[in-house]
């Protein structure tokens, strides 16, 4: 009798776990570090198929210590970020798309009709900091639009011609026109991190339920623009007007499973599909179901410092800030992985996702 208490306690606890395919297998794509360049960011995926990242150097500061007759002085010397764009082939190849000219890059999107790639530079200095574009032919960059030195830009989406840009610092979004100017078209304290932390992070738009009753056994969708904020584990929705304004933003879920949430994208499940997050500091991929009833659902953990995602004819492709050193000299180096054995929430199409 008690084994049979002790096997019924185990059945029971198993049938309790809110998580699906915890251990999900990553096979490795590609890994992307080269020439010092370690912090992988941006992911997007090509009109041919390829692949397209961002990776970046860290800034630092070198200190030299230097005696002189007797004198110590410590010497410091400011080493800036760099970055890159690299393309990934279907089969692994890894090749330097193009050099920007200073570091770190942040959000990556395609343009409309595939023309340009775009990326968030936030230098902080007059000469590079903005959005830059890059000829998808040539690789040549070129600097798209400026934005405020203090505007922190992270990640990047289109919404016809229009670019929308989040501000990881100070709780907007800003809209850049094809005329190249920038102006805050939603802010919100909802959108901000707390102690000067980063707070808005990656955007997509996608049509979903609007909080409250279906009218007339009809489900209307309504579009929203989709923002992660990573400090404070929360996704929050901008209901777009007629007239392409900003509507009040709301909150669709908070919780301290989505602390440290970046990268996201969506599948194509019904009332607006569910959103399928990366979840750096936890190492973990995660589900958000629609709204009214947003949940979070863990769908694999152990995923190394996982910051963006895309779905592919139905397979998740991941992309790791860096996986752990395996000494103090080793290098981080960001990997794209396929995962496989993983439980997605619906059986997914490929659908659009949010660099």
């Amino acid at each position: 009798m008690p084994r049979v208490l002790a096997l019924l306690t185990i059945l029971a606890m198993l049938l309790t776990v809110p998580t699906a395919a915890l251990a999900a297998s990553l096979v490795s794509v590609a890994t992307l570090e080269a020439n010092g360049l370690q912090l992988g960011e941006g992911l997007v995926q090509g009109t041919a198929g390829d692949f397209f990242t961002t990776v970046s150097s860290p800034a630092s500061t070198n200190r030299f210590l230097r005696i002189l007759f007797g004198s110590t002085q410590i010497e410091e010397t400011a080493v800036v970020s760099t970055g890159e764009v690299r393309r990934v082939t279907a089969t692994g190849e890894v090749s330097v798309f193009s050099t920007l000219p200073a570091g770190p890059l942040f959000g990556l999107t395609m343009g409309p009709g595939g023309r340009h790639l775009y990326v968030s530079l936030p230098t902080g200095r007059s000469e590079t900091h903005g959005i830059w574009r890059i000829d998808t032919v040539s690789g040549q960059p070129e600097r798209y639009a400026t934005l405020p030195l203090e505007a922190q830009p992270r990640g990047l989406t289109f919404r016809g011609t229009d670019l929308f840009v989040a501000d990881g610092s100070n709780g907007r979004i800003y809209k850049v026109g094809t005329g190249r100017d920038s102006q805050v078209w939603a802010s919100d304290a909802l959108l901000k991190g707390r102690f000067g932390r980063v707070g808005a992070s990656s955007l997509a738009f996608n049509k979903a339920r609007p909080l409250g009753l279906v009218l007339g056994g009809t489900e209307t969708l309504q579009e929203f623009l989709y923002v992660s904020n990573t400090d404070a584990g929360r996704v929050v929705r901008i209901p777009i007007f007629s007239d392409g304004s900003a509507g009040p933003v709301e909150e669709l879920i908070r919780s301290s499973l989505l602390e440290g949430i970046r990268g996201f994208t969506f599948d194509t499940g019904p009332s607006g599909g569910s959103l399928i997050a990366t979840v750096s500091s936890g190492n973990r991929l995660v589900a958000v179901s629609p709204a009214p009833d947003a949940k979070v659902q863990i769908l694999a953990e152990a995923v190394p410092a996982p910051v963006n995602d895309l779905l592919q004819n139905g397979t998740l492709f991941v992309l790791s800030a860096g996986t752990p050193p395996i000494d103090n000299a080793s290098p981080v180096r960001p990997v794209l992985w396929r995962v496989t054995d993983i439980l997605l929430p619906v059986p997914v199409q490929p659908s659009a996702t949010a660099p």
